[in-house]
């Protein structure tokens, strides 16, 4: 089995000119969002060995939510940031994880989550979509479509 859930950040600061994009953190509402998401993915049942974020400050930050939800810790990888649909799918099947948080940004998050699960999917900030393949491993994610596909927004 495999259970993956596709984590765009929560919403972030508004950056300046003296405010690099990386360093963006995570607003109040952002703060709240994730916390309520992650609760919310936690009790859906959905748990992760490991949560993988990209190195982006509001990343990492709404990385952390889901990792203190689920008991687990948070791996970064510089890749993961402005990564693409394809590149982020190869950090989490390279990690190998049979139950896997990535939490990441757009356009990458939108065009996975639309990829693997066969739909049009926009994934506003905060949004997690839970995938999970009851059978089969990492090689067939994004061959086979998911045999549950569930998108949780903040609100």
């Amino acid at each position: 089995m495999i259970q993956l859930a596709v984590v765009r950040h929560a919403k972030a600061e508004h950056g300046g000119f003296e405010l690099v994009d990386h360093e963006r953190r995570l607003s109040a509402q952002g703060v709240r969002d994730a916390a309520d998401v992650a609760a919310r993915v936690l009790r859906s049942g959905v748990r992760s060995e490991v949560v993988l974020s990209s190195t982006a400050a509001r990343a990492t930050a709404t990385a952390a939510a889901f990792a203190d939800a689920f008991g687990t810790t948070v791996v970064e990888d510089a890749d993961l940031y402005a990564a693409s649909a394809d590149r982020i799918l190869a950090i989490a099947r390279a990690h190998g994880a049979a139950e896997l948080t990535v939490v990441s940004h757009d356009p990458g998050v939108s065009a996975l989550v639309s990829e693997l699960s066969g739909r049009d999917v926009g994934m506003t900030t905060g949004a997690v979509a839970l995938l999970t393949w009851n059978d089969g491993d990492w090689n067939d994610v994004g061959i086979v479509p998911p045999d549950e596909f569930t998108l949780l927004t903040p609100g």
